[in-house]
């Protein structure tokens, strides 16, 4: 038992020391869409006029912003009673203090 308590011991810490492996980005990107996109987000032209009527009519309806607004804000709770005491004279139904 001795053993393998010291084996399962020496595992664990062999595992938690070793170091995670990174990941290398090896991803080939085509760059002219990389500029084409870096343009666009350079100019502010990120977002067709189609794009941003539909954004301006949704927020225009009138909507609820956050479903907790109609609920309580505190809930109270009865906090539960425990009283610490100390077991001596429970043996046998006895209740002696």
């Amino acid at each position: 038992m001795k053993k393998l308590s010291m084996v399962c011991s020496a595992l664990f810490l062999a595992a938690c020391s070793s170091q995670p492996s990174t990941q290398k980005d090896t991803g080939i990107y085509d760059m002219k869409t990389v500029q084409e996109y870096q343009a666009q987000v350079a100019s502010g032209k990120t977002v067709t006029a189609e794009q941003k009527a539909r954004a301006t009519k949704d927020i225009s309806d009138p909507i609820k912003m956050n479903a907790s607004d109609s609920r309580q804000k505190v809930i109270y709770q009865r906090a539960p009673v425990i009283v610490p005491s100390i077991g001596f004279g429970y043996y046998r139904g006895y209740h002696h203090w």
